[in-house]
């Protein structure tokens, strides 16, 4: 069962880290089995179709099932995620899906969002040199 609009509007910027905790569950309402199955994750440009961040339970580090038999997983959003070279850092509104894999390999949307990234004004600035610090005329 797709459960939509579950929106992430605040408290997000870029060149942070985000968790998203998502509690899948069936048509029914009671929670979807995990066990042997597979979450997948994806950000992406509602009028172009354009992908920008993919992340997958088959690396640990990307989206973790922590409640396979209850359905919970957690999308983990690093700062590389959202800051890009050459300042084309991702700000602003994008869509979202999870994808659920079951052990049968059956695939369904179970989750669809909008998630807002602010823009961070401390994102891409140059960082200064570094000065000897002196305590006391102690150089450390």
């Amino acid at each position: 069962m797709t459960i939509e609009r579950q929106d992430i509007l605040e408290d997000f910027y870029v060149g942070a880290h985000k968790n998203i905790r998502d509690t899948i569950v069936d048509v029914d309402g009671n929670p979807f089995n995990l066990t042997d199955g597979e979450v997948n994750f994806y950000m992406f440009d509602d009028l172009t179709g354009e992908v920008y961040i993919t992340k997958s339970s088959a690396y640990a580090d990307e989206v973790l099932i922590t409640d396979a038999v209850n359905g919970v997983a957690v999308v983990y959003l690093k700062p590389n995620d959202t800051t890009r070279k050459h300042g084309d850092d991702l700000y602003g509104t994008y869509r979202y899906q999870i994808q659920a894999i079951d052990s049968n390999g059956n695939s369904e949307i179970v989750t669809t969002g909008k998630i807002n990234i602010f823009r961070s004004p401390s994102t891409g600035r140059p960082r200064r040199d570094s000065l000897s610090a002196f305590l006391s005329g102690q150089s450390i």
